[in-house]
């Protein structure tokens, strides 16, 4: 009887361990999915609209590894760059 439901309690451990590791590997293959997605260079075609990209954690983040220069409306030449995180500063 002991041994039934020691058996028992061990696959059912094994189980959701199983289905908790596979959880995980889903999550660290999104995440790297989502580094590569941000890390790669952006093609040389740039709108303005484009340096600001929606943020998960706050309402708008800037485009991280952005290099770009634009005239504005009144033909200024503007150039932006940003770091992997999105910030103007050198990593």
């Amino acid at each position: 009887m002991f041994r039934s439901m020691m058996r028992t309690f061990v696959r059912f451990f094994a189980a959701v361990l199983l289905l908790a590791f596979s959880v995980c590997a889903v999550e660290v293959g999104l995440r790297i999915q989502h580094v590569r997605d941000r890390v790669e260079p952006k093609s040389q075609s740039f709108h303005p609209c484009q340096i600001l990209t929606h943020s998960p954690v706050s309402w708008i983040d800037v485009t991280p590894n952005l290099e770009v220069e634009y005239a504005d409306e009144s033909g200024q030449s503007i150039q932006i760059q940003t770091n992997e995180f999105g910030l103007r500063s050198p990593t």
